[in-house]
C-alpha cells in the first residue's frame, strides 16, 4: 500500500474538533463531547433557566431549587471553560504537524517533537466522514482528510483498518 502524509496546521479550530472526536471515540466520555457542541450547550442553558423560571413562578421563590438550577449552570460554564482552557495549553498549537503513514507504521514531527509509532502501538482508529482519529494509550491523533497532501482519504481509512485491531466508522 502506497504511504500518506497529512500537512497539519494547528490551530483553535483543529484541537476543538480533535478533542470532540477524541471524546466521541470513547463510550465512557462521550457524554463529555456533548460539551464541546455549541448547540447542545446554549440549548441546556437555556432549557435550564426555563425549568427554574417555570419552577418559580409556579411554586414560588424556593431556595433549594434555585440553588439547584444555579450550580447546574453554573457547572455547563465550568466544563466549556475548562475545555478550552486545555486547548489553551496544548503544547503543538500554532505549530504545523506532519504525519506520515507507511507500511512500517506512523512518523509524526512538529517543530516540538518527532516520533515513531509501530502499528501495534494503535489501540484503536475511528474512520469519521471527514477523517480520521488514530488512538495510542491515553493520547490520538485527528488527521482531517483536507489536510491530507499525500495518498488517499480511502487508501488511509484502508491502511488503518488493516493495521489496527479495532477499526471502526462514526456516523
Amino acid at each position: 500500500m502506497p504511504s500518506s502524509t497529512y500537512r497539519i496546521t494547528v490551530t483553535e479550530a483543529y484541537l476543538k474538533k480533535a478533542q470532540t472526536n477524541w471524546l466521541a471515540h470513547d463510550p465512557k466520555l462521550r457524554f463529555v463531547s456533548l460539551m464541546l457542541n455549541d448547540k447542545v450547550v446554549w440549548g441546556s442553558r437555556i432549557v435550564i433557566i426555563g425549568a427554574g423560571l417555570f419552577l418559580t413562578l409556579y411554586d414560588g421563590p424556593n431556595f433549594v431549587v434555585m440553588a439547584m438550577f444555579s450550580l447546574v449552570l453554573l457547572g455547563s460554564f465550568v466544563g466549556t471553560y475548562r475545555m478550552k482552557k486545555a486547548r489553551a495549553r496544548a503544547a503543538q498549537k500554532n505549530t504545523v504537524l506532519s504525519v506520515s503513514m507507511s507500511e512500517d507504521g506512523v512518523s509524526t514531527s512538529s517543530q516540538h517533537s518527532n516520533a515513531n509509532f509501530q502499528w501495534a502501538a494503535f489501540t484503536r482508529a475511528v474512520a469519521y466522514p471527514e477523517g480520521l482519529v488514530l488512538v495510542r494509550e491515553a493520547a490520538g491523533v485527528w488527521l482531517p482528510d483536507q489536510s491530507l497532501i499525500e495518498g488517499t482519504p480511502q487508501g488511509v481509512r484502508d491502511m488503518a483498518s488493516n493495521k489496527v485491531s479495532e477499526y471502526s466508522v462514526a456516523s
